[in-house]
């Protein structure tokens, strides 16, 4: 089967998103829906298991799957040492790369305009199904890097097209420091541009990542002049410090924000994703201690054990999968290295793994082509 930029399924896919988009998060999602989404996935994987040289590879020897339980995930550290793409090398024309320390061995994500159109698609589907329900009268602050200054950022490229789509006025506040690439905040024109919107009684929506919220409170907590943001402001916060700031539990990271920026735990919504997936999942603002991240239905998780790689029950730890796709052109199944419990269709952030390859699956990289 070709390999062109033309994907034989992309305009089944994308048709997928517009209908599901259109679900409530609290609905359950009618069967027809469901099987749809099987349909598609096995479609996929049987594309991407002849197109993809890794996962052609890596199924040389099996079976074909019959349900999308059986679709064989590719674990995320494949990412860092192979490319894991169907697209062939003079078609892979945009690379996003997992952040992570300086010097790290990162995992890489090939795109191309389509492939790039669809994951855009499902971000901005995911961001508008789960922001609804917030105050869209706000101005957009970011706190990363725009994306001229991070252009291999997946993280930097979707709050790029939600800020040109999101139809408000929006302010890239992060800058990236020379010669080592960090992302960091300039609190000098930061702060003046947030006690602005104080003054004015202008709501705001801040986004950035949990190390951005740290050095934000941090700063406002060692001049002694928190702020308390005007009603109707809201937070997304993305998660990770990769060693940039001190973690902290959510709860108190939740805690600090409502202290120095005034803005109630209600009102702070959580994203979940990385560089290898396509689609990104959310929280339920809530409860403090805990919170449930749900994909939207074009992606479903699955929590495994790492003992036999098999499905956990309800309440159950394990490492977290996903069947993705938005991700037409690498690999519809993904298991990353982050453990979690599962919470019914959703599932609690806990931690990364300390081992993330199960015991119980035969996937191992050392059988699969050496691409680099």
């Amino acid at each position: 089967m070709s390999t062109s930029n033309h994907h034989p399924l992309a305009a089944d896919i994308r048709s997928f998103i517009d209908r599901a988009g259109t679900w409530h998060p609290a609905v359950p999602l009618p069967e027809d829906l469901i099987a749809r989404f099987d349909e598609l996935a096995l479609a996929l994987h049987d594309w991407q298991q002849r197109a993809n040289p890794v996962l052609t590879a890596l199924h040389a020897n099996r079976c074909r799957p019959s349900t999308v339980m059986e679709i064989p995930a590719v674990p995320c550290e494949a990412f860092r040492q192979l490319d894991v793409t169907c697209l062939p090398p003079d078609r892979r024309t945009r690379r996003f790369v997992s952040s992570g320390t300086t010097g790290a061995f990162r995992s890489r994500h090939w795109h191309n305009d389509n492939s790039l159109a669809l994951y855009e698609h499902s971000l901005w589907r995911a961001f508008q199904r789960r922001t609804e329900v917030l105050s869209q009268n706000t101005a957009l602050i970011l706190l990363t890097p725009s994306p001229d200054l991070a252009p291999e950022s997946s993280l930097v490229h979707m709050l790029g097209v939600v800020a040109k789509q999101f139809g408000r006025p929006f302010w890239f506040a992060g800058d990236v420091a020379a010669p080592a690439g960090a992302w960091q905040l300039s609190m000098e024109r930061l702060r003046p541009e947030l006690v602005r919107h104080v003054q004015g009684g202008s709501p705001v929506a801040l986004i950035g990542t949990a190390f951005h919220f740290v050095h934000l409170t941090d700063h406002l907590e060692s001049i002694g002049s928190p702020l308390g943001l005007p009603a109707g402001s809201w937070i997304m916060e993305t998660g990770g410090y990769k060693g940039r700031s001190r973690a902290l539990p959510r709860a108190e990271l939740l805690s600090r924000i409502h202290r120095f920026l005034g803005v109630p735990s209600g009102q702070v919504l959580g994203e979940y994703g990385m560089c290898e997936l396509g689609s990104q999942a959310y929280d339920e603002p809530g409860a403090n201690e805990s919170r449930t991240y749900r994909f939207p239905p074009w992606a479903m998780p699955v929590v495994i054990s790492p003992e036999d790689a098999q499905p956990v029950p309800d309440g159950g730890v394990g490492l977290l999968q996903v069947l993705d796709l938005a991700n037409a052109w690498s690999a519809v199944s993904i298991r990353t290295q982050d453990l979690v419990r599962r919470r019914g269709d959703g599932f609690e952030l806990l931690g990364r793994a300390r081992q993330s390859q199960p015991r119980g699956c035969s996937l191992q990289l050392a059988d699969l082509p050496q691409t680099r």
